[in-house]
């Protein structure tokens, strides 16, 4: 008996909350009880401090994914959620990067090699560089495999930030829970 195939998609979730203490937790719990890992998250209040905004980057069975989105619209903290295609919206991450160079050529060569991505060289001291790079998330990969070369110490991503194909809610919206799921494109 030939086993069904599972289709794995890369998504970004955009969920718009109250801002109170708890409501992540309870958000990452459903991920984790479905056995989703999320690859990045960014939480950060909005233009209205009783509220917030989650970038949520996952990647996971389709089936399951399209299972979770109701399941978060349904949490009486989450006001709605957007699930878009990872690779049709637009997203941009930041990425900082610690690399060692001992020497002024390797520094040299470093720097060769990131050119193509217009890093900003954050720090020369000592042994090492840092350099900074924002881009889409696809672009932050290259860039770390095209100077992984190189040995790099440290590194750090914010994780995926967008805006999602309409306006934010606001708190005197009060959207009942039903409308505030949406699915699309970006």
């Amino acid at each position: 008996m030939a086993e069904a195939q599972i289709t794995e998609i890369d998504v970004i979730l955009v969920l718009y909350v109250h801002n109170r203490p708890g409501v992540l937790a309870k958000i990452a719990s459903l991920f984790y009880r479905r056995g989703l890992n999320i690859r990045t998250l960014t939480v950060g209040t909005t233009h209205e401090v009783e509220l917030s905004k989650i970038v949520v980057r996952v990647a996971g069975p389709e089936a399951e994914l399209r299972r979770l989105v109701p399941a978060l619209g349904n949490l009486v903290d989450v006001l709605s959620v957007e699930l878009a295609d990872a690779a049709a919206v637009r997203a941009q991450e930041l990425c900082l990067v610690r690399v060692a160079a001992a020497d002024r050529a390797q520094r040299d060569a470093l720097l060769a090699a990131a050119g193509p991505f217009q890093p900003t060289l954050v720090d020369a001291g000592g042994d090492s560089i840092v350099l900074e790079v924002a881009g889409a998330p696809a672009a932050i990969e290259l860039f770390i495999e095209t100077i992984g070369r190189f040995p790099i110490v440290d590194m750090s991503r914010t994780g995926v930030t967008t805006m999602p194909g309409r306006r934010a809610p606001r708190m005197s919206d009060a959207l009942p829970q039903s409308d505030g799921v949406r699915f699309g494109s970006g």
